[in-house]
């Protein structure tokens, strides 16, 4: 199944499963994360990716930005358009805005480049300085 304002295919054995009881109307939302960074021990940061568009629904963002707060970990949206990307922060402690879609002025900006320099922002910005506090003789325990 395709949502029918972005395109994106939705359905999932989770939302498959549900569908029967889709007439009960219960407070059920069914959404997924694209990425999640994890860097030792630790999780550091929630990525959702959107390709052509940034059009990001609303109930999805609200449910994103619960998991973000509950790890305290920021929130990034990516638009990527062929190799350009542009990523995106959504403050956690603000409410979400939206109607059917997020608003655009919710959005931060804070990277645009290619998929390469990405990587080199997130090494720089995640994984580096979190693997020289590793380094420094803790034991890591997962």
């Amino acid at each position: 199944m395709k949502c029918p304002h972005c395109g994106q295919y939705l359905e999932n054995t989770l939302w498959e499963a549900l569908q029967p009881y889709k007439s009960l109307n219960l407070p059920v939302v069914v959404t997924n994360i694209d990425s999640i960074l994890e860097v030792g021990p630790r999780i550091r940061a929630i990525f959702e990716e959107k390709n052509g568009n940034l059009k990001i629904r609303g109930f999805q963002a609200v449910t994103l930005k619960k998991v973000a707060r509950s790890l305290k970990v920021p929130l990034y949206y990516i638009e990527r358009l062929d190799d350009q990307v542009y990523l995106y922060e959504f403050d956690t402690n603000q409410p979400v805005e939206s109607g059917p879609f997020l608003r655009a002025d919710q959005l931060l900006p804070v990277f645009s480049g290619s998929v390469n320099e990405l990587g080199e922002w997130i090494m720089e910005k995640f994984v580096l300085p979190s693997c020289s506090s590793l380094s420094g003789g803790k034991n890591r325990r997962r």
